[in-house]
């Protein structure tokens, strides 16, 4: 309904709690000591990866290399942990971090073996990389064993290390001034916090679509995190804002999905995609939905033909040097929210 293609999900976060049944810890949601235990959905991550899936959606794994929680990442004998670091010397105690080395592959052998399917392994916590501490996971030795098995076409997210692994580029609570020309991905927070707070503000379904298109319009995907209440309900000031965002788009998604980007990108309060031969142009709006009678937009190419997604009625225009100039004293204003799509039809 809110118009997400995928699920990023959080196995395990830095505090080491697992989300999942694994055969590594009694720290999960699945063990007797946890009151969740008993529910018929106790082992949440598959729960959700199969309900997702049946809706056609992607699967994304988040997993946090750090692990606060395990001995051997932040081990007892050396007190409590000055920073968020290992706590000990991997050079003068090599057999504990082999030890969570261990730990951390056979983790990730459970996700990438049991639970069908997975689409993206996005690991967080770039602070542990072999460059920082000697903190080396081997990650290359569990990826390659995964894409040699039971997920071949695995997409890595090494967030923020860098190198072969890094596969996903994701700006955090920030969007790039300039289009990239990588694979890349906002994380954001419909709030202003990653987890739930009773006082936080929730983005508006204005701002929310805004916030796409600036993505969207750059070359980036969108993960937008919500957070669940105390008593596992969603928020719902949240979700009402992500039903607008979903309320949008099913009314110009064509103009979202599967598209690339193109010249000029962006421009005042427009912004650029396309697919194929055909170029789209969203006009964003304030509060108040306000169409001047002539809309300027910027296309080097011949234009055929150009409509108004919402209405489906074509716009007279007059093409002068690059640039488009519509009249739009016709459209019918009246269902218009958040931002309008001008669907230009290039000439073959």
């Amino acid at each position: 309904d809110c118009g997400f293609k995928y699920l990023l999900f959080t196995t395990k976060h830095h505090d080491g709690f697992c989300m999942f049944d694994t055969a590594t810890t009694d720290y999960k949601i699945t063990d007797p000591s946890c009151p969740f235990h008993t529910s018929p959905y106790a082992n949440i991550t598959r729960s959700l990866y199969e309900e997702f899936r049946k809706r056609g959606m992607a699967i994304s794994v988040y997993f946090s290399k750090p692990d606060w929680h395990c001995d051997d990442y932040w081990h007892r004998d050396f007190g409590t942990a000055p920073t968020r670091n290992v706590n000990y010397s991997i050079q003068e105690y090599p057999q504990l971090w082999d030890r969570f080395v261990s730990y951390t592959h056979r983790q990730l052998e459970e996700l990438g073996t049991d639970y069908g399917k997975i689409d993206c392994l996005w690991l967080d916590g770039g602070w542990v990389n072999k460059d920082n501490l000697n903190q080396d996971i081997r990650l290359g030795e569990i990826v390659e064993k995964l894409r040699k098995g039971p997920q071949p076409h695995l997409i890595v997210c090494d967030r923020t290390v860098g190198g072969e692994y890094e596969n996903i580029v994701t700006p955090e609570k920030q969007v790039p001034e300039e289009p990239l020309f990588i694979p890349w991905e906002t994380c954001t927070t419909v709030g202003e916090k990653f987890s739930f707070h009773y006082t936080d503000h929730f983005k508006s379904g204005r701002q929310l679509v805004h916030l796409l298109l600036d993505i969207v319009s750059k070359g980036g995907n969108l993960a937008l995190n919500l957070a669940p209440q105390p008593d596992g309900e969603l928020p719902a000031g949240a979700v009402a804002s992500l039903r607008d965002m979903g309320r949008w788009l099913r009314m110009h998604g064509e103009g979202i999905y599967e598209t690339d980007i193109i010249k000029p990108y962006f421009e005042r309060n427009v912004k650029y995609t396309a697919k194929n031969n055909i170029r789209y142009a969203f006009y964003l709006y304030d509060d108040c939905v306000r169409l001047p009678l002539r809309v300027y937009l910027t296309a080097t190419e011949d234009i055929k033909s150009v409509r108004l997604m919402r209405t489906g009625q074509e716009i007279p225009f007059k093409k002068q040097g690059s640039q488009l100039l519509l009249d739009t004293t016709d459209v019918d204003r009246n269902t218009a929210f958040y931002a309008d799509c001008f669907i230009l039809e290039a000439m073959p």
